[in-house]
């Protein structure tokens, strides 16, 4: 009677809850398959492992029905079960606390069954659960051996085969044994009957297969994927055309068949929610087959899709800054990362991998941008005064036929330092850039000073060496009524010599830096030569840039096997420059190492690598006295900022911020001091809060334990037992790292722990383990870590704890 009423009442609708809020979850899981599927379609949030009650209303609804019957319908006499139900209570209980992602009771309820029903006919299912649970704990190499047993030791029903044969799958993904998870794989399609979960096998195994670059088997089990047609979802179905096609042997000649695959597709409406993903994949094989022109208008109609997933919009992105890279438009391939990284999760490894790829193109990107600048405003200010005219005449006309549509399309005007499409052409107009707008007098008077125009005016003292940035005053200024006059822009064309003087000095610079840019940073030999070449070109026989410029064009030329124009620079620099280091360098190579190593790039590279091996000190010292050796080389801020984000790690923020904004002063026209001003302008602010937050609720903590950093031995010798203590932990992934604190403090830390309760009771832990870690340590979280690394207020935390 108690068994019944607890199976077709109490028990019942507990299942009912769960099933229908599992079938919920399965239908709105967004797969990904950028990534090889989990086994499993379950999303599982970061720091998502609870202790605490359900918050979803049908696992609370499920799990109070199963506490229920345990309560009211358990009958135990002398701890003997009479109720044959009560195993079906607690596997609900564990089944809905997993799907709740509390994994931790989940698991409790499940060793329940194990410890306390060993007859049960659900016993087999409470060992799978119990697996699952722990692969989904990070234990997967205790999943593994309790599977391998069961699978061994047990005659299971099929679905129970399969069950478990999926979750080891899982377990070896888990653990990087992809040969084991391939068997199990097939082991649990050939017992599955549900045709979603047996798709989702062979794909994985597609992936896996694909993976380790096996074509044929991965286009076996995509086909297999693909033949079950309208039996399973259709995304699966797409992405399994897609990947079968992707790893078929294509001859040469296949490229028509391959067009046709993709068209047909394309023109299928089933396929619409997914056409972003056929083009990308499109895009893929033209690249593959080097159809650049191709690949990169494929990617672009792949963007035009709207679509929510963000992973497809980043390889768009990247795919296509990718390919600007290597055709050196480097300025264009800037932009596309830029806005992959829009769209990528932050501080991951894909996303950090593209922001080192845009930061390497800060500084050509800022060069190029200024030579179009100036070269703008040059060739516009050498017309003559009808020329300028005609000139200006020909853009007010295009600027009225652009506001006139958009007018008509209900669109606001753009402001006139937008671009437009009439002078997009050009490269002489330079209205439209608001950085070259009120160049003139400022950018004059902030590089030479107030000075008369006179003989020698440019050896005159100045007042200051600052290059400030270019205003956009003038732009903001225009009013509507002058938006169409010829005077508005005519009298923006600087007309004296000393401001177009200045005006030269900056742009030869910058092509100057270009061409060591492309030459050392980018191999980009073409580009470079082309840059050095025109600087050569423009500049007199007395200019300093003359003899650099020169050795460079001249090892270009050399690598490049260009011998008769490499000769004739070699002669020309040993004719005029016989005592140059350059000239050293080209007579006598094997001091040409020693010479590079003392270099400033390669001074720098030294300083740099001691601030990498956390001998912050050092680079200090290295950096200041380079700035000495390298005064007036463009070099030196570079010098500048090592210094200070060196210096940011041992000081905190005050300090950083103060350097900053001295930079910024200092040298506002390179690129640190434009990075200054970016930080200044926005990261900075976000730090200036040295308050601590609450941390009870804390997700991501840590354990931080302090010394001297003079006690190196001691140090090496403590993280040496910490790491050894946690390689027993296999609950959560727990890691340990040696991070400096300031001149005199080093902490050692246990990072990933999920509670502040737990940081400081796995520190009481560890102080009573067989290492015996006896020292003083406190437990933090990541969010607080950061404002006390930022502004050093150690004392303040520990006074406030």
């Amino acid at each position: 009677m108690f068994a019944l009423t607890a199976k077709y009442n109490v028990l019942f609708h507990g299942n009912e809850s769960l099933d229908s809020e599992v079938n919920q979850l399965f239908s709105t899981y967004n797969e990904n398959y950028w990534t090889i599927l989990p086994i499993e379609p379950l999303t599982v949030g970061e720091g998502k492992i609870s202790l605490g009650p359900s918050e979803n209303t049908n696992f609370r609804r499920a799990e109070e029905k199963a506490i229920k019957a345990v309560q009211k319908h358990s009958v135990n006499v002398k701890g003997k079960e009479y109720n044959s139900q009560m195993d079906e209570a607690y596997l609900l209980l564990g089944k809905s606390r997993y799907y709740d992602q509390r994994f931790i009771p989940a698991l409790e309820a499940f060793n329940y069954i194990l410890a306390k029903y060993p007859a049960s006919d659900k016993i087999n299912q409470a060992f799978i659960w119990r697996a699952k649970t722990n692969i989904r704990l990070e234990n997967d190499a205790q999943a593994v051996k309790n599977l391998k047993r069961l699978l061994s030791l047990e005659k299971l029903e099929d679905d129970e085969r399969a069950e478990a044969q999926a979750a080891l799958a899982q377990a070896y993904i888990n653990l990087k044994h992809l040969d084991s998870a391939q068997v199990a794989l097939s082991e649990a399609a050939d017992y599955v009957k549900q045709n979603n979960r047996k798709a989702r096998y062979w794909y994985i195994k597609g992936q896996l297969f694909e993976g380790n670059n096996q074509v044929d088997s991965a286009y076996h089990y995509f086909s297999q994927v693909v033949d079950l047609n309208r039996k399973i979802p259709r995304g699966m179905w797409v992405q399994a055309q897609l990947q079968r096609h992707k790893n078929m042997n294509l001859e040469a000649g296949d490229s028509l068949m391959s067009n046709a695959f993709f068209i047909k597709f394309l023109e299928n409406r089933e396929n619409r929610p997914y056409l972003g993903n056929i083009y990308h994949a499109w895009a893929n094989l033209k690249l593959n087959q080097n159809l650049t022109d191709e690949a990169e208008a494929l990617y672009q109609e792949s963007l035009k899709v709207p679509s929510s997933d963000a992973v497809l919009k980043a390889r768009n992105y990247e795919a296509i800054g990718n390919l600007k890279f290597d055709q050196t438009l480097f300025r264009e391939a800037g932009a596309y990362y830029d806005s992959t990284l829009t769209v990528m999760v932050r501080d991951t490894k894909p996303f950090r991998k593209v922001q080192r790829k845009r930061d390497n193109l800060d500084e050509v990107i800022f060069y190029e941008t200024q030579l179009a600048q100036n070269d703008s405003i040059l060739s516009l200010a050498s017309l003559s005064k009808k020329e300028q005219q005609a000139y200006v005449n020909a853009f007010i006309k295009s600027l009225k036929e652009q506001d006139d549509k958009r007018k008509a399309e209900g669109e606001e005007l753009l402001p006139v330092s937008a671009p437009s499409k009439a002078l997009s052409k050009s490269s002489k107009f330079y209205f439209y850039n608001a950085n070259t707008v009120a160049y003139g007098q400022s950018v004059f008077e902030t590089i030479w000073g107030d000075v008369k125009l006179d003989d020698n005016w440019r050896w005159a003292p100045s007042k200051s060496n600052q290059i400030s940035e270019l205003t956009e005053e003038v732009v903001d200024t225009l009013e509507v009524s002058s938006r169409y006059s010829a005077e508005t822009y005519l009298s923006q064309i600087p007309t004296e010599q000393l401001i177009l003087d200045s005006l030269t000095l900056e742009r030869n610079k910058a092509l100057f830096q270009l061409g060591l840019i492309y030459k050392d940073k980018f191999r980009a030999t073409v580009i470079a030569q082309n840059r050095l070449e025109t600087l050569l070109s423009l500049i007199k026989a007395s200019d300093p840039l003359v003899l650099p410029a020169s050795y460079h064009l001249f090892r270009l030329y050399e690598e490049s096997g260009q011998i008769e124009n490499a000769e004739r620079i070699k002669m020309e620099l040993i004719k005029n420059y016989p005592d140059s280091r350059f000239v050293s360098l080209i007579l006598n190579p094997s001091s040409a190492l020693t010479q590079l190593a003392n270099s400033p790039e390669g001074t720098y590279e030294k300083a740099y690598q001691s601030y990498e091996a956390g001998e912050l000190e050092l680079a200090i010292e290295q950096s200041e006295k380079a700035i000495f050796d390298f005064d007036g080389d463009p070099i030196v801020s570079r010098f500048e900022m090592l210094i200070l984000t060196a210096g940011a790690r041992l000081f905190g923020f005050e300090y950083y911020k103060k350097g900053l904004e001295q930079l910024s002063v200092n040298y506002p026209n390179s690129v640190e001091g434009k990075r200054a001003i970016e930080l200044l302008d926005g990261a900075i602010k976000d730090l200036e809060n040295n308050s601590f937050r609450d941390q009870t609720l804390a997700e991501d903590c840590k354990v931080i334990y302090t010394f001297l950093r003079s006690d190196k031995e001691l140090i090496d010798d403590f993280s040496k037992q910490l790491s050894e203590a946690l390689s027993g932990v296999k609950l959560f992934k727990l890691s340990t790292s040696v991070e400096i604190y300031n001149q005199n403090i080093t902490f050692v830390i246990v990072n990933g722990l999920k509670s502040i309760q737990g940081a400081e009771g796995f520190g009481e832990i560890l102080k009573e383990s067989k290492i015996k870690l006896d020292r003083d340590f406190f437990p933090i979280s990541s969010e607080n870590y950061q404002v006390l690394q930022v502004h050093k207020n150690l004392e303040k935390f520990l006074e406030q704890k």
